[in-house]
């Protein structure tokens, strides 16, 4: 497959301060990118993540918080209450899953910050299914 889009089976949660998204990597040709964007609720771009397939068939988890990767990272809780939705395409050839994949399905992990201020990102509090978004 050259692409796939995801939602949230259900609304994200009225409050957190952060979220994953957790997937398996595909496997892609060594020439080619994997492009991952998250689309804001009315649509528009929101973050665009570019790189080759990190670790093919194994764990992926993209953390959007404030502040991070750097400053300019927008406010992850645009999405409060609402679905997020993100695609995921390569630029050259197809994307390959390995069978296992199906036992493993993609989901949406929410977090809130500890006592400390810090975000607990080992134990989300809630977790929502990704579901094909065509």
């Amino acid at each position: 497959m050259k692409e796939i889009k995801y939602k949230t089976a259900q609304k994200a949660p009225a409050q957190f301060d952060a979220w994953s998204f957790r997937r398996i990597a595909p496997f892609i040709e060594d020439d080619a990118e994997l492009v991952f964007i998250v689309y804001q609720p009315d649509g528009q771009e929101f973050r665009r993540i570019t790189h080759k397939s990190p670790y093919p068939g194994g764990d992926v988890k993209s953390d959007f918080c404030l502040g991070f990767p750097d400053d300019s990272a927008p406010d992850p809780r645009i999405f409060q209450n609402e679905h997020i939705r993100v695609k995921i395409y390569v630029t050259k050839g197809e994307m390959k899953y390995p069978v296992f994949a199906k036992y493993r399905p993609p989901f949406f992990a929410f977090y809130k910050k500890g006592k400390d201020g810090e975000i607990n990102w080992i134990e989300p509090f809630e977790a929502i299914a990704a579901v094909e978004d065509n």
